[in-house]
């Protein structure tokens, strides 16, 4: 990473005492704290709207750790050669732990919190289609995907892996639209469903600090269906804990604590459990580049994918 251009500090008013190179970040200390600085690829759009969105939270009280800075060009973001750079304050953030069932209660009350909050919250973010509708784009291209492969004369051990686990699942991705569609013929019922969703929960932007557990990295956050962000917690948990520790009912108890979660919304999220889109999601990024070769990571994804899924099968039966 080049050093930090001096144009970038004077454009958020600072003067570092010394400055910290990191993978992705400069370390500034200065006489009113230390600070970080980092570029970041997130639209213009986004990063005013998370700056509104922090801003709102934390008169709520939900604790923000990531709050920008807002530079000489009056934005939460300062503009250096074509690239943009964002400031906050250094804390000592670790990341969650999701195969740990404590750290994952506290990443789920903290995201409950979010969704109870955003609720009251009157500034509106990008509207994303239904995730009905993404599900059947995403399953379209996956039969895409299999009339691709068998007009080939040679196969790859990824196309193998795909071929062979197809039919699995394909029917558990039309299982989860059949049931996604009872509900979304109700468009009334559904529109009240959406609210701001995160849309990025993982170990990076759901923290500790102090003992306290929050979401950071608001720049993905749309006008979308907030259980998105619940099905992704638990897949990720699942995925990390083999076998789960807790279970499913102990798991939709903790969000109950702070935001409750209607018979039919619980329906909803078992119908976006079942939905693969992991796996789908992999696959379709893939082949959609078109690369020359298959990248191993690629390949041992899926299989360990694959490998759990009995332990997924066994964890949702329940639901």
């Amino acid at each position: 990473m080049e050093n930090l251009k001096p144009e970038i500090t004077k454009g958020f008013e600072i003067i570092p005492k010394s400055i910290i190179k990191s993978k992705h970040s400069y370390i500034c200390k200065t006489s009113s704290g230390t600070k970080v600085i980092q570029k970041t690829t997130a639209k213009e759009n986004a990063l005013v709207f998370a700056n509104k969105l922090k801003t709102k939270l934390e008169e709520q009280g939900y604790p923000i750790y990531d709050k920008f800075y807002i530079s000489t060009q009056n934005l939460p973001y300062f503009v250096c050669d074509g690239e943009k750079y964002i400031m906050t304050d250094y804390k000592d953030l670790v990341d969650s732990d999701f195969s740990d069932g404590e750290d994952v209660k506290k990443v789920i009350l903290a995201t409950a919190r979010f969704h109870r909050i955003s609720k009251n919250i009157d500034i509106m973010p990008e509207i994303k289609p239904s995730i009905l509708n993404t599900y059947r784009k995403q399953l379209a291209n996956f039969k895409n995907i299999k009339k691709s492969i068998s007009s080939k004369s040679s196969f790859s051990e990824l196309d193998v892996i795909f071929i062979k686990n197809y039919d699995y699942f394909f029917k558990k991705a039309v299982n989860a639209i059949d049931l996604l569609s009872d509900f979304f013929e109700n468009s009334d019922f559904t529109k009240n469903l959406r609210t701001l969703c995160h849309n990025n929960i993982k170990e990076e932007t759901a923290v500790k600090h102090k003992n306290s557990m929050s979401l950071i990295s608001f720049e993905n956050v749309s006008n979308e269906l907030f259980l998105s962000d619940f099905s992704d917690i638990i897949n990720r948990y699942v995925r990390k804990h083999t076998p789960p520790a807790l279970s499913f009912e102990s798991i939709l108890e903790t969000y109950f604590k702070v935001n409750t979660i209607s018979d039919k919304e619980i329906k909803i999220l078992q119908a976006i459990l079942k939905f693969p889109a992991k796996y789908i999601k992999i696959c379709c990024d893939f082949y959609s580049k078109g690369m020359p070769f298959v990248p191993n990571s690629v390949v041992n994804h899926l299989k360990c994918i694959i490998t759990q899924k009995n332990i997924y099968e066994n964890y949702t039966k329940c639901l």
